[in-house]
Formats: structure tokens, C-alpha cells, sequence
């Protein structure tokens, strides 16, 4: 839904990726950037969990969804 919503307002999407911990139990956090501004950022146990978080903090903050 975000890079649909920044696809269709011609804005660039950019994710972020870091892990932390040991590989067997990693933490993966990713920070989404919207034109180079930082919009939302999220945290899982894996890169489709945290990316999803941080899509969701995103579009919260572009009033896209509900607080």
C-alpha cells in the first residue's frame, strides 16, 4: 500500500535494513525513507515483519491509516 501511495504521488521509497544478534536469532530493523525524509521505522524477527512495521508507521503518519 505505501509504494502504491508514493508510486502514485511520484514519490521515491527507500528502506533501511539492519540486523542485530546472532544469526540463529537476528533482530531486523527497517527505517523507511519518502524522499529522503525519515517517515516510519519497525522492528521483527524477520526483514517482511520489520519492513511491514515500519510500511504501517509510514502510512499512519501520512494519515493514510488510523493512529
Amino acid at each position: 500500500m505505501l509504494n502504491n501511495k508514493c508510486q502514485w504521488d511520484r514519490k521515491t521509497v527507500v528502506y533501511d535494513e539492519e540486523s542485530t544478534g546472532p544469526k540463529d536469532d537476528e533482530t531486523w530493523t527497517m527505517t523507511v525513507f519518502i524522499d529522503e525524509i525519515q517517515h516510519g521505522q519497525g522492528t521483527g524477527k524477520n526483514k517482511g515483519s520489520a519492513k511491514a512495521a515500519a510500511a504501517e508507521m509510514a502510512l499512519k503518519r501520512l494519515g493514510c491509516l488510523p493512529s
